[in-house]
Formats: C-alpha cells, sequence, structure tokens
C-alpha cells in the first residue's frame, strides 16, 4: 500500500525548486561556509518521529502508547536505528496488537486501514516521515531566507531525518531558536468569557480545598496510628508544624484562587486569570484534576498567554485564557493553512502582524467573527495565546491582525513563521555550538 499520507505532499516539489534555486546560485544566502568568525553558529535539528506519530495516531491519549512513545525515543537515541521500525518493536512488545489498532484513524485514511498488516503501516508511517522531512525542509530554507542575518547554509541528514545549519550574522539568539523550532501552527478559536466560567471556577477551588483537607487529615491521622514517640515522629510533627504557615494554609483553603489570581469579572472577556510561572504547573493539574472535569465545561480548554506580563509588583505572570473547542475532533474552527500572506507593521498603537487569507479562510473568519461580535477570538501559536481580542463586527475581506505587547522584531518572526508554513511535526534542536577563536601563544 503506497498511497499518500495526509501531510502536505507539495513540500517535496517546494523543496525540488528551492534546490534548483539553490544550486544556480540565486540566493548566495544560502551559499557554503566554514563557521571563521565570532557569531557564527552550527545547529543540528531534527523531526521529531515520536511528535508526528502522534499526530498520526489522531492525538490519542492512551497511556499504553504514550509510554511505548517514551520507550521508543530511548531506544532510538540508543540503536540510531529508523524510529518507526524501534516503536513497532516496542509496541508488539508491550501490546501484541496489531499496529492498525492505533494508526487506522482520519489522518491516515489513504494508506492504513484496520486490515493493514503491521508491515503495511510500517511502510505507510516511513512513507509520512519521509514526507514531513521534505516538508520540513522546505519550510526551513523559507523562514531561514526571510530570516535576518547574513547567510545560512543548511545541510540535510537523512538517516537521521535532521539538518545541519550554519548561520553568521544573527542578532538574537534565542528568537532565532524559538524561530528555527517554532511548529508554527496557527490556529483561531472562540472563547468563553469569564463571566460564564466563574461559578464554576469556584467550585473547583472549593472541591479540590476539600479533598486536599481530606487527604491532609487522613495523612495526621496515619502518622498517630504509627507513632511511637521516638525521635523521628517529634522530628515529623515538628516538620508538620513548621509547614502550617500563613501562606501554606491559604493554598489550603483555596488551592486554585490563591494561585491564579482573578482581576474582576465582567472585563477581562476571555482571560480567566494570570499566575506567577512558579504556580503555572499546579494550575493545569488542578484543572486537570477529577474534581475540575465534574464541574468544568466538556468543551473548556485552557492555554497560557505567549508571553508574561509585568504586574505592579514587577513580577511576570502569564494570562491563561478561556478556550471553546466546536466539534467532535475538539480543533480550531479556523487554522493557519489558509493563510496566503503575513506582514509586520506598526499598527499605531504597537507592532501588529497583518494576515491575509485564501477565499475560504475569508469565509470562514467572516461567519466566525459576525457568531462572536462583542467576545474574544483567541489566536494561538503552538498552543499559546497570541492575542484575543474582542470582535466589534463581522471581517469581511480575509484580512485580520495580531496584536499585543510585541516588538517589531517579534512580529517580524511570526510573519515569517506564517509565510513559510507549518511543520508538519515539531522540531527539536539536538545539538548547538558557537564558533570559539582559537587559543594563540604569546
Amino acid at each position: 500500500m503506497n498511497k499518500k499520507n495526509p501531510f502536505i505532499a507539495l513540500g517535496t516539489i517546494v523543496t525540488t525548486m528551492l534546490c534548483l534555486t539553490l544550486f544556480t546560485g540565486c540566493n548566495n544566502k544560502f551559499s557554503p561556509f566554514e563557521m571563521e568568525k565570532e557569531g557564527d553558529m552550527e545547529f543540528i535539528v531534527e523531526v521529531a518521529a515520536s511528535d508526528l506519530l502522534y499526530q498520526l495516531s489522531g492525538q490519542k491519549t492512551d497511556t499504553t502508547f504514550l509510554a511505548v512513545l517514551t520507550q521508543a525515543e530511548h531506544g532510538y537515541a540508543e540503536s540510531r536505528a529508523n524510529f518507526i521500525d524501534v516503536f513497532a518493536h516496542h509496541w508488539k512488545e508491550a501490546t501484541g496488537q496489531p499496529l492498525a489498532t492505533i494508526f487506522a484513524t482520519q489522518q491516515m485514511r489513504e494508506s492504513v486501514t484496520p486490515q493493514s498488516t503491521d508491515a503495511q503501516v510500517v511502510e505507510a508511517l516511513k512513507t509520512a516521515l519521509d514526507e514531513a522531512y521534505a516538508t520540513t525542509d522546505a519550510v526551513l530554507r523559507v523562514r531561514l531566507d526571510n530570516a535576518d542575518m547574513e547567510r545560512c547554509n543548511i545541510e540535510p541528514l537523512p538517516d537521521r531525518h535532521a539538518f545541519l545549519i550554519r548561520v553568521r550574522g544573527v542578532k538574537d539568539v534565542e528568537a532565532f531558536r524559538r524561530m528555527i523550532a517554532a511548529q508554527g501552527k496557527l490556529e483561531f478559536w472562540e472563547t468563553y468569557d469569564l463571566d460564564e466560567l466563574w461559578p464554576s471556577i469556584v467550585q473547583v477551588d472549593a472541591a479540590c480545598a476539600q479533598t486536599m483537607a481530606m487527604e491532609s487529615q487522613a495523612l495526621l491521622e496515619l502518622e498517630a496510628a504509627s507513632n511511637t514517640g521516638d525521635a523521628l515522629d517529634a522530628a515529623i510533627a515538628e516538620m508538620e508544624r513548621e509547614r502550617q504557615t500563613a501562606e501554606q494554609q491559604q493554598y489550603a483553603e483555596h488551592p486554585l484562587l490563591a494561585r491564579l489570581h482573578i482581576l474582576s469579572t465582567g472585563s477581562r472577556l476571555a482571560i480567566v486569570g494570570y499566575a506567577a510561572p512558579a504556580d503555572m504547573t499546579t494550575v493545569e493539574k488542578i484543572f486537570h484534576s477529577e474534581e475540575a472535569r465534574r464541574i468544568l465545561p466538556p468543551d473548556l480548554k485552557l492555554m497560557w498567554s505567549s508571553a508574561p506580563t509585568t504586574m505592579g509588583d514587577d513580577q511576570e505572570y502569564y494570562d491563561l485564557y478561556a478556550i471553546k473547542t466546536s466539534g467532535s475532533n475538539g480543533e480550531a474552527p479556523l487554522n493557519g493553512s489558509c493563510i496566503v500572506d503575513a506582514d509586520a507593521s506598526d499598527g499605531g498603537f504597537g507592532p501588529v502582524v497583518n494576515l491575509k487569507m485564501n477565499i475560504e479562510g475569508g469565509r470562514t473568519w467572516a461567519s466566525l467573527t459576525r457568531f462572536n461580535i462583542g467576545r474574544a477570538i483567541a489566536m494561538t501559536l503552538d498552543g499559546r495565546v497570541l492575542s484575543a481580542p474582542r470582535v466589534n463586527c463581522e471581517i469581511t475581506g480575509g484580512a485580520s491582525q495580531i496584536s499585543g505587547n510585541f516588538t517589531m522584531e517579534e512580529c517580524e518572526d511570526m510573519a515569517n513563521i506564517f509565510t513559510a508554513g507549518q511543520l508538519p511535526a515539531a522540531l527539536r534542536i539536538i545539538s548547538e555550538e558557537h564558533y570559539q577563536a582559537p587559543l594563540t601563544n604569546r
């Protein structure tokens, strides 16, 4: 079964065209060079095959499947074999089930059926990985061609589905890393208003506090039952007393609302609250708890802002947005595949990214804005919210704009990512070197 999988088939064509351009010398930025001066850098980046398989599985959350993916990553790093073969081996050992039980999905419908043999599924997955690699090559070349630097050279490493990238003249190393590794998954989402969720959030806070109190009481009773009066028990008891500080008491009484700060209802639209980086993981765990799942709407999805905001205490906080999923698959109603052009400009109140959509995307955008007047639509990149403006009227013509607390350089990088297109899978930076001048004898 050699049918094409649904990943961007044009990737191979675009890559070929780009290679022809480079061969004829039309783009000197990509001409080969050696690292020879301060500021020269070298990266090896690799297509994350485990992420690709997760996407092709329909983003299954089966714990066994996810565990096998992790095992395969370790086995792949040690063996240097093809990741697909390593995964198939671990899957057979762990479950004994056919691979088709995982990959007979909508994403693989043209090449995998429930009746496909393991050999056929492995062949289809390898084809998908090769095509994802070709697409990644094309996208990276467009991104690097548009980036603000002197020169660049890309050397494919096909045996590892990786690339060796040498660059010269990078002005912001961290921004360059983000530009390379960004998957570029742009999505447009409907949202909940805070007013709609506030009663449920209060319930989640109270329910989690009750659960934590019961667990704490059970722990204290267990310690009391096993108390033998020795020095160790006395030390444990003293440590428990020291732990009961005012702040910890506040966390015990309000495990969610002591960490997720709410400014006010009625004025924040889709922003549920904001949290310090140290509290973000705990907030996520609470919202994913069994208590929260029973209380919150099933179509609620929470996403953090892409960048922090500095508050009056000079501390950085991230906003948490209430996203409303739609349809049975939980996907966004509109994504970056509709973008045909993007550029950065001064929007009058700061730098913005201007987006132009194709005809189909423009129709969906008009419908989305028409039915959400007075509400916020969140624009997200790789699962983080870039902007969530209030919709004041229907927007026709396929034009949209991303604004926020961005610099012009950040907007230019985003426009570059949107213009180049989305990567089919995550890209990992697996090594990075900076040029070091050789030591000389004085």
